[in-house]
This record gives C-alpha cells, sequence and structure tokens, in this order.
C-alpha cells in the first residue's frame, strides 16, 4: 500500500487494515518537527498535504538583449592579448574571461519556490510571474530615465 520512504528511506511495511476494505494511502510531511512521515490511510477523497515547504533555487535568467550585449562583448574580444606561451595558463586565462562574462551579462537571480508551486513552475517562471504581479500592482515599476531622444524633441 504504502510505496515511498516514510523515514530515512525505509519504507512502511506492515498497515493493519480490514482485509476487505479498500484504501487510499498518502503519504505527507509531519505536522510537527520530526524526521518521520505521517500516512494518511482513508476510504474517502485523499486530503491535500497543508504543510508547506519552501526551499531558494538559483538561476541564469537569459534575454535576446543580453545575447546581443555578450555578442558585441565578444566582437572586440582579443584572444592575442590573453595568450600565453604556456597551454595551461592560457586555457585559465580564457576560462576565467568567460566565467567573468558569463557572470557580469547573465548573473545568478535567487528566487524562492514552495511545494505548493505546480510542477511545470520553473524558477525562471516564478521570476517572471511574480514581475508581472509586481507590475500589476504597480509597485515594481520604476521611472525610467528620459533617453536621448526624448530630451531633443
Amino acid at each position: 500500500m504504502v510505496g515511498v520512504p516514510t523515514r530515512s528511506g525505509s519504507i512502511l511495511d506492515m498497515l493493519m487494515a480490514a482485509i476487505n476494505s479498500a484504501y487510499k494511502v498518502k503519504v505527507i510531511a509531519s505536522a510537527v518537527r520530526s524526521d518521520h512521515k505521517a500516512v494518511l490511510a482513508t476510504k474517502g477523497p485523499l486530503p491535500r498535504d497543508r504543510t508547506k515547504s519552501s526551499k531558494r533555487q538559483t538561476f541564469r535568467r537569459r534575454t535576446p538583449g543580453q545575447h546581443a550585449r555578450m555578442l558585441q562583448k565578444l566582437s572586440t574580444f582579443n584572444e592575442e592579448s590573453e595568450g600565453s606561451p604556456e597551454l595551461n595558463l592560457s586555457w585559465s586565462g580564457f576560462y576565467n574571461t568567460i566565467h567573468s562574462w558569463l557572470n557580469e551579462f547573465y548573473p545568478i537571480r535567487t528566487i524562492t519556490t514552495t511545494s505548493r508551486d505546480p510542477d511545470y513552475i520553473t524558477p525562471e517562471i516564478e521570476f517572471l510571474l511574480r514581475r508581472r504581479n509586481s507590475a500589476m500592482r504597480g509597485t515594481g515599476l520604476k521611472p525610467r530615465p528620459p533617453s536621448p531622444l526624448e530630451s531633443v524633441a
């Protein structure tokens, strides 16, 4: 009846019930601080897991604008200035350059997701949803500086 671990890899191997009864079983996180999980056996509909856990996830957001800025910088890259007669030093210099560009153009972002979020909500989708919601509320909009074309007119 129970197919998932209920405590650190161990699966519950016995559940006392009447032979002719058909129970639906669900394993949920315990409501109290414990490394055990709770096992719910019911004849009715399965209850929702009321415990909510959150975890922080990191991701790198990728946009066409970021790609364009990195390609522009890549077009001005001079490999001769990075070169070294020794291969290992040359490779580590190239690696450090590319890694610094990765952090410059695609910074690591951290976002908190919860166990109540559907599986298809990735950290990037969660970021975009929060950005949209704050824009709809008017809290996330920052005044942009006037462009040079606006100041001429």
